[in-house]
């Protein structure tokens, strides 16, 4: 017969369930009371590479970023006096086209945390320096 082993993380439990005890009697939370929420947070993950880079965007749509599965956060920073039409994939336009993108507004910035696809952008005339931040596990 084999022995089970104590869960490590059982320790963290039972403090933890003491706490939301505590925090029930606190927020005097009773059979006949509605409950308060509580909302238990975790730190985000951390990334542990990091690319930077000024991309000069023009008139057809220029590849910002590629699709990084191990993206963790995007930032695209719009150094320009213009705006410039952020979208998915190439097929990206200005609003007047079939496929317009996000406006990010002159020196605006873009921040991204869930989106893992490819990023492009393109201008009305011109051309826009944009500064890409992006960082991947």
């Amino acid at each position: 017969m084999s022995s089970l082993s104590q869960n490590p993380l059982q320790p963290l439990l039972n403090q933890l369930t003491r706490v939301a005890c505590l925090l029930e009697r606190y927020l005097g939370m009773q059979n006949d009371q509605e409950p308060n929420t509580v909302v238990v947070t975790t730190a985000p993950e951390k990334a542990t590479n990091v690319r930077y880079e000024r991309i000069t965007v023009g008139t057809t749509p220029t590849l910002l970023a590629p699709a990084t599965p191990s993206r963790i956060n995007i930032s695209v920073v719009n150094g320009g006096a213009a705006t410039v039409y952020v979208g998915g994939d190439n097929r990206v336009t200005i609003p007047t086209g079939d496929k317009p993108g996000y406006e990010l507004l002159a020196q605006g910035t873009l921040d991204n945390d869930t989106y893992v696809g490819a990023l492009y952008g393109v201008v009305a005339a011109g051309t826009i320096a944009v500064t890409i931040w992006e960082e991947t596990k």
